[in-house]
């Protein structure tokens, strides 16, 4: 016999579902692979028959891992929602979401990240703006209930262990101006400048200060590595926090040659120090990494040292003054056969070759200075500038399309919010960028530099094709045109022309003289 449901029994079985779901309390599913997998009950501050869950609500806990609600932020094109992670276990955990849910509507916000313990990392769910307006939310004021799961995995305890920490989320607060503040750190012993902090199998760490930009505000830690072994070492900080709160840093790998010595540095950007709460060197009283080691320049790993630990001397953070990074001045000749000696574009061609922002194109005898540049290229440029910091993967979903040579530019510029993509989350590596485009991703860039933001539209309208210029792109062009980054085509601002190879390194030049950035620092 064939069961019949009508639409009214449908609808009435949904609605007593969600009632009797919505009214228990949440559970915490943990998985194992033992026999017997271990459950408990999940204790959360979250009151689900309130209308609006507070900031600072812990969204799940156990096993000393917990996750806490920081808000929600509208940020380019992605809704992001604001979370800390504690892990106050003794082992390396992974969390990733699953199941994510906005107002009942399945939509894709993944994240998946590793943490040491005792570290805490300020994180966020993506939801592209696309996904949302499928569903027919406009803005986080129409979002009424978010659901997902936290998935925990046990690294490194050999028993495939982990378990899920369901949350749910109602309404949709603003975040704090600054993150929730991680559990104390213990008390350890003060490093001081010249203090060992690794010594292990002929590779000894020694702490040598600290050093913030004036631009910028990013924060160098200065290491000496000494490799008293009869071949090459190569060390690699990983994991990289401060303060205990995990933070992607621009580590540059250390290669030691056999019996030598070399400084080293681990570098943390600006931006991601101020989302964290870090404005000036003297907050920090705590950093720590992992130090992997390898054979040779990119050899196996030979071992790794887990949470090496600087608690810097605030009397004597800073090392030594040094002069202050200049970048290398463009020479009278370039080794370009088509780029003319003694006109344009010969000045800025050569300074970009001299500090490594261009090699050319082919076999690098040539720049070809009248070629369009590709998105992809204009994004390697910024980043060579900014010193080829390190960050996670972009999530644009043409990201397979980029060339594997720019794949950690674009990477490090989706991160720090100077491109943002279009028509939904695409960034089209092998489009010719605009003239208008290139304004807005430098003005995106100065923005996080901290610089000088201000402008005026009087050099803007003194252009006669000030129409062609898009709205979304108005505001970065007034700001070029009044610092000079951009002068004209003939006469005419041409926003949507495709920018030449030629007038790209010409306003990179501009933009750091103008603005009298560092050159990046290396090791």
């Amino acid at each position: 016999m064939k069961m019949r449901i009508n639409l009214g029994q449908t609808i009435a079985l949904i609605l007593a579902l969600v009632m009797l779901f919505g009214l228990m309390p949440m559970t915490v599913m943990a998985t194992d692979t033992s026999e017997t997998p271990e459950e408990f009950a999940l204790e959360s501050e979250l009151n689900l028959l309130s209308t609006t869950t507070p900031i600072g609500t812990v969204l799940g806990e156990h096993g000393g891992v917990r996750i806490i609600y920081q808000g929600f932020i509208e940020e380019g094109t992605r809704t992001n929602l604001r979370v800390q992670i504690q892990n106050d276990s003794d082992v390396v955990i992974i969390v990733q979401t699953r199941s994510e849910q906005i107002n009942g509507n399945s939509i894709a916000g993944q994240i998946s990240r590793t943490i040491n313990p005792g570290n805490v990392y300020n994180t966020h769910v993506a939801y592209h703006t696309v996904a949302l307006r499928r569903h027919g939310i406009e803005s986080i004021d129409q979002i009424v209930q978010t659901s997902l799961n936290f998935h925990v995995i046990l690294e490194r305890t050999g028993s495939g262990r982990s378990f899920t920490l369901p949350a749910t989320i109602l309404g949709a607060l603003p975040p704090p101006a600054t993150p929730h503040a991680p559990p104390p750190s213990p008390t350890e012993p003060v490093t001081a400048i010249g203090n060992e902090i690794m010594n292990e199998d002929g590779v000894r760490i020694t702490y040598q200060g600290m050093t913030q930009d004036r631009i910028g505000g990013h924060i160098q830690v200065r290491l000496r590595i000494e490799n008293t072994n009869n071949t090459i070492r190569t060390v690699q900080p990983q994991f990289t926090a401060m303060n205990r709160m995990l933070i992607d840093s621009n580590t540059y790998t250390a290669t030691a040659p056999a019996n030598s010595t070399r400084d080293a540095m681990i570098s943390f950007p600006g931006a991601r120090l101020i989302r964290n709460g870090i404005t000036n060197v003297d907050e920090v009283v705590r950093v720590s990494f992992d130090a992997r080691v390898r054979e040779g320049l990119g050899g196996a790993v030979l071992f790794t040292v887990p949470d090496v630990v600087i608690t810097p001397d605030q009397t004597e953070i800073e090392p030594p003054l040094e002069e202050t990074r200049r970048w290398l001045p463009a020479g009278a000749t370039n080794r370009f056969a088509d780029v003319p000696n003694g006109r344009w574009p010969n000045d800025p061609v050569s300074w970009a070759y001299n500090n490594k922002i261009t090699s050319g194109v082919g076999d690098g005898t040539r720049f070809n200075p009248n070629g369009n540049l590709s998105r992809e290229m204009f994004a390697t440029f910024l980043h060579r500038i900014a010193g080829t910091p390190t960050a996670g993967a972009s999530g644009f979903y043409d990201a397979y399309t980029v060339s594997n040579w720019a794949t950690s530019a674009i990477n490090w510029a989706s991160d720090e919010g100077v491109i943002l993509g279009f028509y939904g989350n695409m960034f089209a590596p092998h489009r010719d960028i605009e003239r208008q485009q290139i304004a807005v991703m430098l003005f995106r860039y100065a923005e996080i530099l901290g610089l000088d933001m201000s402008f005026s539209s009087d050099t803007f309208e003194e252009f006669p094709d000030t129409a062609r210029v898009s709205d979304w792109a108005e505001e970065a062009m007034q700001w070029a045109t009044y610092h000079g980054l951009i002068t004209g085509q003939r006469g005419n601002m041409a926003p949507r022309s495709n920018a030449t190879r030629a007038e790209t390194v010409t306003m990179l030049q501009r933009f750091v003289e103008t603005f009298e950035i560092p050159a990046p620092q290396t090791p």
